[in-house]
């Protein structure tokens, strides 16, 4: 009898074990990750994109805990559409703040946008996005993904007017 409690133990164990494994995230190949943004970020000879930003992130990274990638323009910019990405098949959200230059005073925006779907990457966002104010900096983080990631985020040049 004894040897029946053994075995039953673990086969409950293995089973369990088995569906654990099942519902757990496999881990992301940092390798992988690094080939998808060499493939996919443009090069900094592409003159087809006025900024190109990207980052990776780390599973489950929150708005708080996220760092960011940004920029100081030298003269006020007006941004009227961006285009995102993002590595894998989770979902991923993306975060911008900026400072708006206008009337000898600096106001900020905050815009959050997703969970945007990974696979459909990119992503092509216009739609009264600063609603057409000068920008004189932006900040672009990548949050919320279901594991490790990364994001990239350009910005085409035919969508910026320089003030």
């Amino acid at each position: 009898m004894r040897g029946f409690r053994r075995a039953a133990i673990g086969v409950f164990a293995a089973v369990l074990l088995t569906g654990l494994t099942a519902c757990s995230e496999e881990p992301s190949d940092p390798q992988a990750i690094s080939q998808w943004q060499d493939e996919h970020q443009p090069s900094a000879d592409d003159h087809e994109y006025e900024l190109v930003m990207s980052s990776q992130v780390s599973a489950d990274t929150t708005r708080e805990d996220s760092g960011h990638v940004g920029i100081d323009f030298e003269d006020p910019m007006t941004i009227s559409g961006v285009e995102f990405s993002c590595y894998g098949e989770g979902s991923m959200t993306l975060g911008l703040e900026a400072s708006v230059e206008g009337n000898r005073e600096t106001t900020g925006i905050t815009t959050e946008m997703g969970p945007l779907d990974c696979a459909a990457s990119p992503h092509v966002l216009e739609a009264g996005l600063f609603d057409g104010q000068p920008l004189g900096d932006l900040m672009v983080r990548g949050y919320g993904s279901d594991a490790d990631s990364a994001w990239i985020f350009t910005v085409p040049a035919e969508k910026v007017t320089s003030n």
